[in-house]
């Protein structure tokens, strides 16, 4: 009998000692993909932990609801770094237990109706320069690792900009039509501008004026191609692409799985697809 119970108490510490080990500290909570991996790279070398809140691919968040695991996350987390805007509207209450909420947006001067700025990789530059500071407030024993991050984050960035010049070199581009309202960031980078942008927002359609309007604009203006978010609906898309016989092409809000840069550079992959 005390052989078995023995036995029983070594198992029970083994499992426990498992589920310890699974368990990660999280020091740093990024609510999103895009921030998660621009604060790992700021984080590089210094043992601090990162994790995004958000970790399925999605094409906005205006309606989204945390689960049990982030909420988890969260409460693990010393700090959490927010996208800005409306962006982390979902995380408004879910963030007033931790020691530190940073807002990443506070370096870069937002459009008020789209706060969707790292698709412009200056923008980025301004937001992680701000971060790096606020990580080095935070962890000041850190503070020469994220300096010398920061640099080398910085020449990634550059170099996602001396691919744009280049993939896009000689491309004349008239405009964008977007189903997504976050790519104006993105046009800027390329040098163009969106010309008409149409979300569907969950569970409601796009309104027959709205359809008009765009069809109207992309046979007027004979614009050869449409633009559609990868993890968004296209059903509008479908329609004005029968109308006007114009392609759909898709463009990432890199929000889903793939990385950051590479993501990116698709994108100018698409657009030189789109207007060469």
């Amino acid at each position: 009998m005390k052989k078995t119970l023995f036995l029983l108490l070594i198992v029970a510490l083994l499992l426990c000692a498992c589920g310890q080990k699974q368990e990660k500290q999280v020091n740093i909570a990024a609510s999103t993909r895009p921030m998660a991996q621009f604060a790992s790279l700021l984080t590089e070398g210094t043992g601090l932990t990162v994790q995004p809140v958000v970790t399925e691919a999605v094409s906005c968040l205006h309606d989204y609801t945390l689960s049990v695991a982030q909420m988890k996350t969260l409460e693990q987390a010393e700090v959490v770094i927010l996208s800005g805007g409306d962006t982390d509207a979902f995380l408004q209450h879910a963030t007033k237990g931790n020691k530190w909420v940073v807002d990443a947006s506070r370096a870069v001067s937002l459009w008020e109706d789209d706060p969707h700025y790292w698709l412009d990789p200056v923008c980025v530059k301004q937001m992680v320069t701000g971060l790096a500071q606020e990580l080095s407030n935070i962890y000041p024993q850190h503070k020469d690792a994220f300096v010398k991050n920061l640099v080398a984050l910085n020449e990634k960035l550059d170099d996602l900009v001396a691919k744009r010049d280049s993939i896009l070199a000689g491309i004349s581009m008239q405009g964008l039509v977007t189903f997504h309202d976050g790519f104006r960031y993105f046009a800027r980078f390329a040098g163009t501008e969106v010309l008409a942008a149409l979300e569907e927002e969950h569970g409601s359609e796009v309104s027959a004026k709205d359809l008009e309007n765009i069809i109207l604009l992309v046979k007027n203006q004979q614009i050869p191609v449409i633009f559609v978010e990868e993890n968004g609906s296209d059903n509008a898309a479908k329609t004005v692409a029968k109308e006007t016989g114009a392609t759909i092409l898709t463009l990432s809000m890199c929000m889903g799985t793939e990385d950051y840069f590479s993501a990116m550079e698709q994108n100018l992959e698409t657009l030189k697809e789109a207007f060469s």
